[in-house]
């Protein structure tokens, strides 16, 4: 048996004692405040959920996206995109699939983020920070789809 001690690679503390010289590593977790475990422990089954009901969304849409405007030429130009945006359904589809994307897309990055030592010591802030870029993002779309 060979002892590792306390080596920090990459923001992971390898610790213990391995067996044909394998390395076991742990997560450094000292620094990581209760509270903002707990927060993440009640988010993250529901957050999974969405995220997963999203992306089927999202295959959903994009597949439309593409077999409304990218199969047909005309579909393309100014003025097609200008009379398709001038329809109120449109619009309300087009603003689903803003949401669905700003929500996939930041939900995505937010976990990304909480699986890093930063993301676990500051999940509050992390959670607020994707909570805020995301809904300025559908404001900032919503406002375009308005525009036409």
């Amino acid at each position: 048996m060979k002892e590792v001690k306390n080596v920090n690679v990459i923001g992971l503390t390898i610790t213990g004692k391995t067996e044909d010289d394998r390395v076991v590593r742990s997560d450094n977790d000292s620094n990581i405040n209760e509270e903002n475990k707990m927060d993440t422990k009640k988010l993250e089954p529901i957050a999974f959920i969405f995220q997963l009901f999203s992306g089927i969304l999202l295959a959903v849409f994009v597949a439309s996206h593409i077999y409304i405007t990218h199969l047909n030429e005309e579909a393309l130009k100014y003025e097609s995109v200008v009379e398709r945006l001038s329809n109120s359904t449109i619009k309300v589809i087009y603003f689903l699939f803003l949401v669905i994307v700003c929500f996939h897309a930041f939900n995505g990055l937010r976990a990304i983020l909480l699986d890093t030592n930063f993301g676990k010591r500051n999940a509050r802030m992390v959670n607020l920070l994707c909570l805020i870029i995301s809904i300025v993002s559908i404001l900032y779309g919503a406002t375009l789809l308005i525009s036409f």
